[in-house]
């Protein structure tokens, strides 16, 4: 009989990912402290790769300046809201609709614009990206621990789509 293990079920979205053109990164790869990297928290706690949420955001909205992309960034990953799932639900309007922002003209005015986060007009053009934690043994059911955490952590796959998703 065989085991049934969660790495199975990782190594099979792996694999369907790999076919619709996504691009595996193995977590130690952009771990904070290497040469690539792209995550600040050595402990693999931080849930946005800012550089490129930021990257993407000026990319997609190229008519705003700094001061709301800025703003931008600071609403995706600071949600309002008093409950989760209240949180949850402002986090995917934002993800649909853009994120309202407010900035000074040169003549001081105020304005307020849309800051798209998904680029729905050009399925083609996106980037993909999984970034895969492989620092468990596969097929083992061995798990990483995390420095400083109170046990083992599951091995993690964290999807992104830069340029279709920031």
């Amino acid at each position: 009989m065989t085991t049934f293990t969660e790495s199975i079920v990782e190594e099979a979205a792996l694999a369907v990912l790999g076919r619709l053109g996504w691009a595996v990164l193995h977590g130690p790869e952009i771990a904070a402290g290497t040469a690539a990297a792209e995550r600040s928290d050595p402990g693999y706690r931080d849930v946005v790769l800012e550089r490129r949420l930021r990257a993407a955001l000026a990319r997609l909205n190229p008519g705003l300046p700094a001061a709301a992309v800025d703003d931008a960034f600071r609403k995706l990953t600071r949600v309002a809201g008093p409950t989760l799932i209240e949180r949850n639900r402002a986090l995917h309007r934002m993800l649909v609709d853009g994120v309202t922002v407010e900035y000074r003209r040169p003549d001081g005015s105020i304005a307020g614009a849309q800051a798209q986060v998904v680029d729905y007009g050009r399925p083609g053009s996106d980037t993909r990206r999984d970034d895969f934690d492989r620092s468990a043994q596969p097929g083992t059911g061995a798990r990483r621990s995390a420095p400083g955490a109170r046990g083992p952590t599951p091995p993690t796959a964290a999807l992104g789509a830069a340029g279709r998703l920031a």
